[in-house]
């Protein structure tokens, strides 16, 4: 290498073919020319040169480069670095120019903890600050008394409470003489409060000279760094201030950090750029940490840099907190199930964590702390202080009821070990509860997993015994949780059981715990016992309800017996163990709980309820839990008073009948209420009861085409306005179904009574019944022809049954018409036969025809009253009956005598007759209507509690009369449509 052309140094290429040289910086650096000599893998000489430049890096505080990088870090944290004392902690500074390390840099590492602070202005003389080796200087505002940064009210009282005195007195502080007359003058107080309330930034300054007076008289001017920061001399004792920067007031003030040096080491950097220091704090101060590089230094630069002259920051300072080492306490003690007689030894591990070893040689101090039974005070029981051995381990030893007894303590308390704070330490404790009672333990008296029902009560028990000899410990609480929510507590009995139901109302998965302990209190004698958990799993069980109630028809009032029984879906056994919900529902939406009950061990729940009387209609149902909540089998109600209804005839004059009775309801008189009077089944009159339930009116009664006349006569008291209430439930198909009905009736039952008069032109008397069933035999078997007509009624008109027999012995004809309700059943037998017998010929077909066709009328009449009542559908039942059964028999003649004209001449003008001429079927009617009296009239007394089903009024059959008028003509037009087509 040759340097200006003067050969430096040789050196031999490495394996990688590099060669190395080491320029000294104090050189004046120019050209450089590298040259390879004649032996190497190069021949000949190379004239190729390798330009080297000097960089110059200068220090300026205020300055940044990108092309210079310093910075440092404290324990590898560049901010909020924890710094503990008596701990070894690394600086590491990086050092680099031109994103390349810089290498033998000198780097100076200063760390000094805080001692003291003073405001001083400038001119003012500090002393008495021997030992401490560094000071820090602040630019602060001269008025700023305490340097605090802030002109406030405690300066005005600091210049304030000086005012008048002189150089010389107590109280003359040079910082207050502001304008530095040797007095503290009005002029110095105005120049405070003049700027009270501003704010004057405390920053460091590089724009001041310190001067120290040494010990020799002599005096040494040092200025400060571009940190504010400088060296106290060795032999200094006091120390002024003189500003040389811009300024602001007449005599400048500034704020003196002082400060004691522990490092002060200088370190060159690596081949990496980088300074590594380390730094053992002795105090838990403020620290103030130090890193600079000298104040001008200079650098190779290989590439031609971009400037050749850097200013940037080499001098960092920043504040650290150095604390006490934190220790870890550790208390344990043994026997662990100690009586108040047991010694007990205490063990203490001190860990030092940030030195990672036990403490050695610490202080341990050993302490109880408990209440005092009757006061409930607090008490501290000092045990002593161990040290520490090298295993970082203390122990002392006591014995419990030396204590209780003396300081009337619980014999419960805590054990409390302190490690004390040292210079290097901090304070640390642990504590542990001795408790000096039984222990107990609780056993549960069932495996960790149980299978239940939804809606089983389970009966489950544990059992609270002594943890040292397994005696029972009684009467006391243990406390249930589901879920971790709380359920209550059960005490335990003589034996330590304790026992408790559990019901599981939704399908899930639940967890149980149980545990002995007061809640708000200790106690005296026993520990608080162990957790016992166990799991339950519900599962839905399907189930099928049988409810039943009693009575079925009674009085509000009335208490009624509801018993369900629950039965297995599957195996329609009975299910024993299940809390059954009996609800009731109102209809005005309203609903409550009647209550619960178990079922035992035919499955079966039962429980008892007064049905209110309030006028309200309820509805009932029971399940077993939300989930089952299936539908019941329906149960039909009948809430009500019941009434008797008594019926009375008298004759006057010119055939006015007196008719009258009375409503009663228990024996008791029924006021205000309507009873309609019927006669022949027409409403011919309405009478309203008395105050004693009577009722009277009076009828006028002749007798038809001067002949005997038959009357039909009825008393009826309909009830009060009736109200249907059905409970519908939807089953998991969504189907609807009742699952329950209740018929309510605001007050009163409805009621009838029935009599029969015959009306004659000359008298008028009562039909009473004067033979035997005997005798009525007899009577038909002699007469030949008979019929008789009857219908049962125990609650008109809801409940019936009715039955027709006509016989003709001596033809060998029988014709049997029964009917039930509410079933919708009725039955005719040979009713085809009946006119078979009678009639053969044209005129006997014709009238054959009609009589089919009244019965057919009739009983399309009756089939639709009976099973749908006497409303719009059931007269829309009774025309599609009648129709059906037309376009029926027109099918049978169409098939059997298609083409036969006599057959279709028959049909027309039976269909003709039937729908022109009422008078016929009115005919009919009158002589059903004679043989059904003169067979009530053989019945005698029986006819009092007999009713008609088939005479409820005439609007029903009216219109179903016209309807089937009209079916028979369009059937009179089809026919004569066929007769001519046969033709």
């Amino acid at each position: 290498m040759y340097v200006n052309d003067v050969l430096i140094s040789t050196n031999l290429t490495n394996k990688d073919g590099l060669a190395f040289f080491n320029l000294s910086t104090e050189l004046v650096v120019g050209q450089v020319r590298v040259c390879v000599s004649e032996n190497s893998l190069y021949a000949g000489e190379s004239d190729d040169q390798l330009n080297i430049y000097n960089v110059k890096v200068y220090n300026d505080p205020l300055a940044a480069d990108e092309s210079f990088h310093f910075n440092f870090t404290v324990n590898g944290l560049f901010n909020n670095a924890t710094v503990y004392v008596g701990a070894k902690n690394r600086f590491e500074v990086e050092v680099n120019l031109f994103s390349l390390p810089i290498n033998d840099v000198p780097v100076t590492f200063v760390a000094a903890n805080y001692a003291a602070k003073i405001k001083v202005n400038e001119g003012v003389w500090v002393i008495n600050f021997s030992g401490l080796d560094l000071i820090r200087v602040y630019h602060a505002a001269p008025v700023d008394m305490n340097g605090d940064g802030t002109v406030d009210i405690m300066d005005v009282v600091y210049v304030t409470s000086r005012y008048g005195a002189r150089e010389g007195d107590a109280l003359y502080d040079p910082n207050s003489d502001l304008n530095g007359n040797k007095e503290i003058d009005i002029c110095d107080v105005v120049a405070v409060t003049a700027q009270y309330g501003k704010d004057f930034p405390i920053e460091p300054t590089n724009d001041a000279l310190l001067i120290f007076a040494l010990e020799d008289n002599s005096f040494v001017e040092v200025p400060v760094d571009s940190q504010g920061c400088v060296f106290i001399p060795a032999d200094a004792w006091a120390v002024t201030v003189n500003y040389t920067g811009e300024r602001l007031w007449m005599r400048e003030g500034f704020v003196f950090e002082f400060y004691d040096v522990e490092l002060n080491q200088t370190v060159l950097t690596s081949n990496l750029g980088r300074a590594l220091q380390g730094w053992t704090p002795r105090f838990s101060e403020r620290y103030l940490l130090q890193i600079k590089l000298p104040e001008f230094f200079e650098v190779l630069a290989v590439n031609e840099p971009t400037s050749t002259e850097i200013y940037a920051c080499l001098n960092l300072v920043t504040y650290v907190d150095v604390e006490k080492r934190p220790l870890d306490v550790t208390l344990e003690y043994s026997p662990l199930n100690a009586s108040l007689d047991t010694e007990i030894v205490v063990a203490v591990r001190v860990y030092d964590s940030v030195l990672a070893k036990p403490s050695d040689r610490q202080l341990v101090g050993f302490a109880l702390y408990g209440l005092n039974v009757e006061t409930l005070e607090e008490v501290w029981i000092e045990l002593g202080y161990f040290f520490t051995n090298s295993s970082g381990v203390a122990t002392c030893s006591f014995v419990p009821r030396e204590y209780y007894e003396d300081y009337g303590l619980f014999p419960w308390f805590w054990i409390v070990a302190a490690s004390l704070e040292t210079l290097e330490t901090a304070y640390a404790e642990d504590y542990v509860l001795l408790d000096t009672r039984y222990p107990t333990r609780l056993e549960f008296l069932g495996g960790e997993v149980i299978s239940a029902r939804v809606n089983q009560v389970l009966e489950l028990g544990c059992r609270l015994v002594r943890a040292d000899n397994g005696e029972p410990v009684v009467g006391r609480p243990v406390h249930l949780y589901i879920n971790e929510t709380y359920y209550g507590a059960g005490y335990t009995d003589a034996e330590g059981y304790m026992w408790f139901e559990v019901t599981i109302y939704e399908q899930s998965i639940y967890f149980f715990r149980l545990q002995f302990y007061w809640p708000d209190a200790w106690d005296i004698l026993y520990q608080n016992s162990n957790n016992v958990t166990f799991t339950i799993i519900a599962q839905v069980q399907p189930v099928f309800i049988e409810l039943t109630v009693e009575p079925v028809e009674f009085e509000p009032g009335t208490t009624l017996t509801f018993r369900a029984k629950i039965l297995n879906a599957s195996s329609n056994g009975p299910l024993e163990g299940f809390e059954v919900f009996f609800y009731w529902l109102a209809d005005d939406g309203s609903s409550g709980l009647i209550g619960t009950d178990v079922t035992d061990a035919e499955g079966v729940a039962i429980i008892h309820w007064t049905y209110p009387d309030d006028g309200k209609a309820y509805v009932f149902y029971a399940y077993v839990s939300e989930a089952q909540k299936l539908a019941t089998n329906p149960v039909q109600l009948t809430v009500g008073k019941p009434t008797t209804l008594t019926l009375n005839v008298e004759q006057g004059e010119n055939y006015e009948f007196t008719i009258y009775g009375k409503l009663e309801s228990e024996g008791v008189g029924v006021a205000g209420k309507q009873i309609v009077i019927r006669v022949n089944g027409t409403a011919v009159a309405v009478a309203e009861t008395g105050q004693d339930g009577s009722y009277a009116v009076t009828l006028t009664l002749k007798p038809e085409n001067n002949q005997p006349t038959l009357y039909q006569v009825e008393a009826i008291f309909y009830g009060d306005e009736a109200l249907n209430f059905t409970l519908i439930d939807t089953l998991p198909d969504e189907t609807e179904t009742p699952i329950f009905i209740t018929l309510q009736y605001f007050g009163y039952k409805p009621s009838t009574n029935t009599a029969w008069l015959t009306v004659e032109p000359q008298a008028t008397q009562t039909m009473v019944t004067t033979k035997t069933p005997e005798q009525l035999q007899q009577e038909a078997e002699n007469s030949g022809w008979l019929r008789i007509e009857h219908e049962f009624s125990w609650w008109y008109p809801w409940y019936r049954c009715h039955l027709i027999l006509e016989a003709d012995l001596p033809q060998g004809h029988l014709y049997i018409d029964y009917g039930w309700t509410p079933l919708p059943f009725a039955s005719t037998l040979e009713m085809n036969e009946v006119a078979a017998y009678i009639f053969n010929d044209l005129t006997t077909n014709i009238a054959k025809e009609l009589i089919i066709s009244y019965f057919i009328g009739k009983l399309a009449q009756h089939a639709a009253a009976l099973a749908l009542g006497k409303t719009l559908v059931g007269t829309l039942a009774a025309i599609a009956i009648y129709s059906a059964i037309s376009i029926g028999m027109t099918w049978k003649l169409y098939e059997e005598s298609s083409n036969n004209p006599f057959a279709w001449l028959v049909g027309f003008i039976t269909s003709a007759i039937s729908g022109t001429f009422g008078a016929f079927k009115d005919g009919l009617d009158k002589l059903a209507d004679f043989l059904t009296a003169a067979a009530r009239r053989l019945l005698g007394e029986i006819s009092h509690i007999m009713n008609s089903f088939w005479a409820r009024g005439l609007n029903f059959f009216d219109i179903t009369g016209i309807a089937f008028s009209l079916i028979d003509f369009a059937f009179m037009i089809l026919y004569l449509i066929q007769f001519l087509n046969v033709i």
